[in-house]
This record gives structure tokens, C-alpha cells and sequence, in this order.
């Protein structure tokens, strides 16, 4: 991440899902607080950011949003998982099934939610995200990502 302003920076593939598992390892190096990382799904394009956007954060939280053409907005906010490991330096296997608007976030092979939203059901892009909040050249390496399509 090139700035501490929570700006996104994000990689798409070139497969376009719509009903799937996603799931990638990621290895942070030294990170705090919101630092964040995660998965990208069912993203419009490559240009305008519109996508779900499934973040996990260096303090051990998980968020959803979603960057629709009515702005971003948030599915589910910061919430603690006893599954992310947190600090610096530690390896997460975050996941999503994303199903017709039905969403299971996994985290380390442990599911961690279920919900449910109507705004982007059709089928996308997918990747992944950095985006520091804290430290300054904040990284997360991504070790594999990985999709199962229905």
C-alpha cells in the first residue's frame, strides 16, 4: 500500500464468476490496526472499482462492503473473528461462497458469517486488495488464489 489513507489497490483476473468459492492466502509482513487486505468479487470491470470488497483486518476484524454506482457502502462493518489471526507476520486463508445473493465468509477453513445482498448478483471480476491504514507501505503477499465455479 503507498499511502496509510485506506486506499485500495487491487489485481483482477481475467474470470468473470458469478456463483462460486474464492479463496486465497495471505501472508502479512509488519502491519496494525485496520491495515487491511481481502478479496475482490463480482467486480464490474477493471477501471471503476465497483465490486464486494471482503477485507480482513491486521487487529483480527472482517468486513464487507460494496462500491456500487450509488457510492460504497458497507454490508457488514468490523466485526472480531476468534479465526483471523491477527498481528504482523501471520498467514489467513480468507474465503467467500457467493451464491445468487447469498454470501458465507470463511476464514482459515471456519465459516465466520452468512449473509445476504441483492446489489451485485451478476457475474464479475475477481482478485484481491491492500489498503494501509496504519503503516506505511503496508504489504500482504498473496501466496494463491484460488475459485471453484458452479
Amino acid at each position: 500500500s503507498l499511502n496509510v489513507n485506506g486506499y485500495r489497490g487491487w489485481r483482477l483476473t481475467s474470470a468473470r464468476l458469478e456463483d462460486f468459492y474464492l479463496e486465497a492466502e495471505f501472508q502479512t509482513q509488519q502491519c496494525a490496526g485496520k491495515d487491511q487486505y481481502g478479496l475482490v468479487f463480482r467486480a464490474k470491470d477493471y477501471e471503476s472499482g465497483q465490486a464486494y470488497y471482503l477485507a480482513v483486518s491486521c487487529d483480527g476484524q472482517y468486513k464487507l462492503t460494496k462500491w456500487t454506482g450509488s457510492g460504497i457502502a458497507t454490508v457488514k462493518d468490523w466485526t472480531v473473528s476468534d479465526f483471523i489471526n491477527d498481528g504482523s507476520n501471520q498467514l489467513n486463508r480468507i474465503g467467500i461462497y457467493a451464491q445468487d445473493r447469498n454470501l458465507t465468509i470463511y476464514a482459515n477453513d471456519q465459516k465466520v458469517d452468512e449473509l445476504s445482498d441483492e446489489s451485485l448478483t451478476s457475474d464479475g471480476y475477481i482478485g484481491f486488495f491492500v489498503a494501509g491504514e496504519e503503516i506505511y507501505g503496508f504489504t500482504a503477499e498473496v501466496d494463491s488464489l484460488s475459485y471453484w465455479d458452479r
